[in-house]
């Protein structure tokens, strides 16, 4: 497919779009290219519901059910609603760049409505594994996955041994790699943390950067140091 401006891609997020990295870079690189971009998100207090933010052009849609309680009910009744909603609202897009599982099967709606759509499947994390997800969400993942995953047109994730492992489990022929890495930035050398730390010179140190969370190991990371 071309990269031009008559080329719609719709760039799919079941969040309000803040402090999604990731999501703001593919859609400026797209743009860049020549692609007429949109990002896709949720609504949040505050945030406007359309409009340019960061270089790209965003709009939020509001969810009815996002008030009800929490619970498998209540969660399946939202997330059946924002499946629909964005099924609706784009499905006449020429490309859907689904970011991460929940807005996959959106997807997949949208494309029984339009035959021509274009999927790309972009698996921020190894999915039926995230950290957070009970053992209900993992078991669901997977079988939509195994029943679905080929309906996307292409598949993308972080690194080479989550690729290799959707390859074995769903047979793809091939899964692309886009690496999560920061800009590139020049910091010059300090020893700030020595200094803050009182860390002799001869010790080395090691830097954990990222979220605590109870399924990160980082817990075993300390212990096994």
């Amino acid at each position: 497919m071309s990269a031009n401006s008559e080329v719609k891609v719709i760039s799919v997020v079941f969040n309000t779009f803040q402090n999604d990295n990731r999501v703001l870079r593919s859609a400026r690189v797209l743009g860049e290219m020549g692609f007429d971009v949109t990002v896709a998100a949720l609504a949040g207090d505050g945030l406007q519901l359309a409009g340019p933010e960061l270089g790209v052009y965003v709009e939020r849609m509001a969810i009815s059910t996002s008030k009800l309680p929490r619970g498998k009910v209540f969660g399946f009744l939202k997330y059946a609603e924002r499946c629909f909603r964005f099924a609706r609202r784009y499905r006449k897009a020429q490309v859907w760049h689904c970011n991460d599982f929940n807005p996959f099967l959106a997807a997949i709606l949208a494309k029984m409505m339009n035959r021509k759509l274009k999927i790309v499947y972009d698996c921020h994390e190894y999915q039926s594994e995230m950290y957070g997800k009970s053992a209900f969400e993992r078991k669901a993942v997977r079988f939509f996955e195994s029943r679905y995953i080929k309906r996307a047109d292409v598949v993308i994730t972080v690194s080479t041994s989550i690729a290799e492992e959707y390859q074995r489990l769903y047979g793809l022929e091939k899964v692309h790699i886009l690496m999560n890495v920061p800009d590139r930035s020049d910091a010059p050398k300090s020893n700030l943390l020595r200094e803050a730390l009182t860390i002799d010179s001869s010790k080395r140190l090691f830097l954990y950067q990222g979220k605590l969370g109870a399924d990160r190991g980082v817990r075993e990371l300390v212990e096994a140091f």
